[in-house]
């Protein structure tokens, strides 16, 4: 059985502010699953992202 849906999906272009600062992208990119710090910026300068989440292993 195949069903056609029509989907509307209008992003609005509205940026994510935070207190006084104002970001164009909403991607939060994490930092916990690259396997170099070379892959992790190569990540991040090609998605764009403004918001990082950085993963600490500091063991105390």
């Amino acid at each position: 059985m195949t069903q056609n849906l029509n989907v509307n999906c209008e992003v609005e272009d509205t940026p994510l502010v935070l207190g006084d600062v104002r970001f164009k992208s909403r991607l939060f990119t994490g930092t916990g699953k690259f396997a170099s710090a070379s892959l992790l910026q190569q990540a991040i300068l090609a998605s764009e992202s403004e918001l990082v989440q950085w993963q600490s292993n500091v063991v105390i």
